[in-house]
């Protein structure tokens, strides 16, 4: 997911799982099986382009939960306004 994010190749090297190079479209390319001893080798194209989410981070997350607090504190304040409210009513 990350080569794909950012649109970028991706090398991934591991001593005990798969290794391979990943392509910016999320695609393997070249790969050495699990449990598998070799050496891949592989011309990369370095990309200048940068995705929204590069330039512009993490604040959209931060963002989508400052929307979702506000929410849910103004849900909850107006159940207890409405349980509140109902409580002063005199019964009939």
């Amino acid at each position: 997911m990350r080569a794909v994010e950012a649109r970028r190749w991706m090398a991934r090297a591991s001593n005990s799982g798969i290794s391979a190079f990943i392509d910016p479209r999320g695609e393997i390319r070249d790969q050495v099986s699990f449990g598998q001893a070799g050496v891949l080798r592989r011309r990369i194209e370095l990309g200048s382009r940068r995705t929204l989410y590069t330039r512009l981070g993490d604040w959209i997350v931060l963002l989508s939960a400052a929307v979702l607090a506000v929410h849910s504190i103004n849900c909850v304040w107006r159940d207890w306004s409405y349980r509140s409210s109902r409580n002063e009513r005199p019964s009939s």
